[in-house]
């Protein structure tokens, strides 16, 4: 057997993202080749051995975090050391740019993983659900509480809601639409970046039910024509608002564990 070999991902690599991505059990579909071409594989590394891909990293470098979007390994390789060297290689490019932290979302059941995570250096954040939510259910809210926000504006959305520092503009220049509810007392009740392209909204915070539905409401009308739902991921810190979504007949189809913490030293 050869040794790993990472590489970057090609345009012609979307056959190996098909092939691995039913792997995550997330309930989604492949994403299409466009946005493989014109988005996910600039950010993707490949492991390599014997000429097959066995194992893909898609992660993002933000403002101030590395971000591991997608981490995949072929199931024949499992506990061959594959995720590592590829979560190994990721650090190195972290470290490189200049970032100190690193985050990413995995399932909670999914063991091995975690372990490897924290082994490297990461620590349990916070619980989140993706919520399938048909449009027809959404309660018209107050859409007048709610306005789109800027990417000036966005770095201090950002840390308001714990955000990821860069997420936004990252998002917006997909063409993701920015919304966010003020606060009476000041500050923010909510925010949500929502892409018509997945469609989902994440992150998406609410301090309360009602703005969720304000926000959603407006969502709503950013929608593709044809779109009968879209996936919101709520956080469980969210008080009432996943409950909410679920009663009024969404449906979780995915739940998350976000780990964060400092990017580990040289190996």
């Amino acid at each position: 057997m050869h040794p790993l070999r990472l590489r970057d991902a090609r345009d012609d690599d979307y056959d190996a993202l098909d092939r691995l991505f039913p792997e995550l059990e997330t309930g989604e579909p492949t994403p299409p080749k466009t946005r493989w071409v014109e988005g996910m594989r600039v950010d993707t590394r490949l492991a390599e051995r014997d000429g097959t891909v066995v194992g893909l990293c898609l992660a993002q470098r933000l403002d101030d975090t590395g971000y591991v979007r997608l981490l995949i390994t072929d199931p024949t390789v499992r506990r061959m050391g594959v995720g590592r060297a590829l979560m190994r290689d990721f650090a190195d490019r972290c470290r490189a740019a200049g970032l100190t932290r690193w985050c990413l979302n995995v399932r909670p059941d999914n063991g091995p993983a975690i372990a490897l995570y924290e082994s490297m250096g990461m620590a349990r954040d916070h619980r989140a659900t993706a919520v399938q939510l048909p449009w027809e259910v959404v309660r018209a809210g107050d859409a007048a509480r709610v306005r789109a926000f800027t990417l000036d504006e966005a770095p201090a959305v950002e840390r308001a809601f714990d955000w990821l520092a860069g997420q936004c503009a990252r998002l917006a220049k997909h063409g993701a639409t920015l919304v966010c509810v003020d606060a009476p007392e000041g500050g923010y009740a909510g925010a949500a970046v929502f892409d018509a392209n997945v469609p989902g909204a994440m992150p998406f915070r609410a301090r309360d039910v009602d703005t969720a539905w304000a926000m959603l409401t407006v969502m709503r009308t950013h929608a593709k024509a044809g779109d009968a739902t879209a996936r919101i991921v709520v956080r469980h810190d969210d008080v009432g608002v996943r409950e909410a979504l679920l009663d009024a007949g969404g449906v979780p189809v995915l739940e998350v564990l976000h780990l964060r913490g400092a990017v580990p030293s040289e190996r």
